[in-house]
């Protein structure tokens, strides 16, 4: 993918005028099954061949059909990444359109749609369902701040404070060695703070995941903004040094729980809107009763 947000290039393909030639949208999962293999490629074989045949030969559409056909089998030979697991294209030869966008999650099945202008459901959907988050891995003395969305990394920032030197002295020597730690430690603090202000304002995120240890993350509390503080969604105990793929799982986790907690309290605002106060313990199972449907974020 390109810097456009994938939001942005939804907005400019809905803004494409409708057109009396075919348009074509193909969306296509490119992981492979079970057995190694990718099945796209068949599917899209098959589906181009069947809906070319619903056309006049020699006729302006199915000329422009033919060309976009060629140009979708060309790009997918030449120009698909190996880490792309899904890839939608919209072509129109005969209006001039062809784009095309890889990412880095699957769609759910292969599908081709011929309108006249673009079919962008599934893509929207898609974009809903993976937004754009901040994760901060920090400690003492340095940070990576990471932009996922989509299932990828967009971008990603380091901060680095110098290590302070340890001080062999006791005595007054020695407290004064600790409170220029505590200093440094707080500077550290209110740079990666800073620095993670901007990007969350600049991106327009709005979930923001930290992943630090018990010395860091109160100095980060005491620091952030309401406005930041108020995006945290979870607090988790990653090492500085853990790898980029193991940062986003875990995040992502995160996120998708945080999803589910908001989900079950829009339904548990439904059933108080439709169920009188009285009855409403009619709905809940025993269990749910007994405990809070809450998980509490400790930030």
């Amino acid at each position: 993918m390109d810097d456009l947000r994938l939001s942005d290039r939804i907005d400019a393909l809905a803004r494409i005028e409708p057109t009396s030639l075919p348009l074509l949208t193909v969306y296509l999962n490119t992981d492979v099954n079970e057995t190694g293999r990718t099945t796209h490629d068949v599917f899209l074989r098959k589906e181009l061949r069947q809906r070319a045949k619903t056309y006049s030969e020699r006729s302006p559409a199915r000329e422009s059909l033919d060309r976009d056909c060629e140009r979708i089998e060309q790009y997918l030979a030449e120009e698909l990444q190996p880490s792309t697991r899904g890839v939608v294209l919209f072509a129109c030869s005969g209006a001039g359109l062809f784009e095309a966008i890889q990412l880095k999650v699957p769609f759910n099945e292969n599908r081709l749609v011929v309108n006249d202008r673009p079919h962008l459901y599934p893509l929207a959907r898609l974009d809903e369902a993976h937004p754009r988050y901040a994760a901060l891995v920090v400690d003492t003395n340095s940070a990576r701040i990471f932009v996922f969305g989509t299932g990828a990394t967009i971008d990603t920032v380091d901060v680095h404070t110098p290590k302070t030197k340890h001080s062999k002295a006791g005595g007054w020597s020695q407290a004064r060695f600790q409170r220029r730690v505590e200093n440094v430690h707080l500077h550290h603090a209110k740079e990666v703070v800073d620095r993670l202000d901007q990007i969350v304002a600049a991106e327009n995120i709005e979930h923001v995941v930290i992943a630090g240890d018990e010395v860091i993350v109160p100095l980060l509390k005491d620091q952030f903004p309401e406005r930041l503080s108020a995006k945290v969604i979870d607090v988790l105990r990653l090492d500085i040094r853990s790898p980029e793929h193991e940062v986003l799982a875990a995040t992502l986790e995160a996120l998708r729980k945080k999803d589910e907690e908001t989900d079950e309290a829009v339904v548990q605002d439904l059933i108080g809107i439709i169920v009188p106060a009285d009855w409403r313990w009619l709905v809940r199972s025993p269990c749910e009763r007994r405990s809070s449907a809450g998980r509490s974020i400790r930030w």
